[in-house]
């Protein structure tokens, strides 16, 4: 039965693409599961919600204050924006998706010598943004930060400074 449901569902998204019209046999199995989308950016996630398949949650990986300075040795064509004007941005899009209807949005702090390594064991590129959503999804819930933080909360972006006088500060 697993198998001919499987069949079923295969057959009705075939007819889906190819545009024609549902017919019994299509209502005979349940609905596929939805499959998870892989939003490598803030720009992916942006794509979705206008598209109206808002995420339940988004990851978004960021090297905090002194990592980033490790990044920015590293990879200087990359990082080259400065700090403040980097997280101001980030926080501003983060804002952006919420409004937009993004329910929860973790930040996934990390650091450069872990990304790298997660790199080389797949061979790809530690620039690449995909292989850092994949690597995002590899850390577990409590290696994360809620966002927006609570205002009298550690900021996210790693300074020593709560949260309401850092990037939450109202702009």
């Amino acid at each position: 039965m697993q198998m001919s449901s499987v069949m079923i569902r295969g057959r009705r998204e075939v007819r889906r693409q190819l545009g024609l019209v549902p017919d019994a046999a299509d209502e005979l199995a349940p609905a596929a599961p939805p499959q998870r989308q892989r939003l490598v950016d803030a720009d992916g996630v942006r794509d979705a919600v206008a598209s109206e398949r808002v995420p339940r949650q988004v990851r978004m990986l960021i090297f905090q204050r002194q990592e980033r300075a490790e990044a920015r040795r590293r990879w200087p064509h990359e990082h080259d924006m400065a700090d403040d004007e980097h997280y101001q941005a980030a926080e501003r899009r983060w804002r952006e998706l919420a409004n937009g209807g993004v329910p929860a949005i973790r930040v996934v702090p990390a650091t450069v010598a872990d990304l790298c390594e997660f790199a080389d064991q797949t061979g790809e590129s530690p620039l690449d943004p995909a292989l850092k959503v994949r690597y995002s999804e590899t850390l577990s819930e409590e290696h994360t930060i809620a966002w927006p933080p609570p205002r009298n909360s550690p900021c996210w972006c790693g300074s020593t400074a709560k949260y309401k006088k850092c990037c939450g500060r109202t702009v």
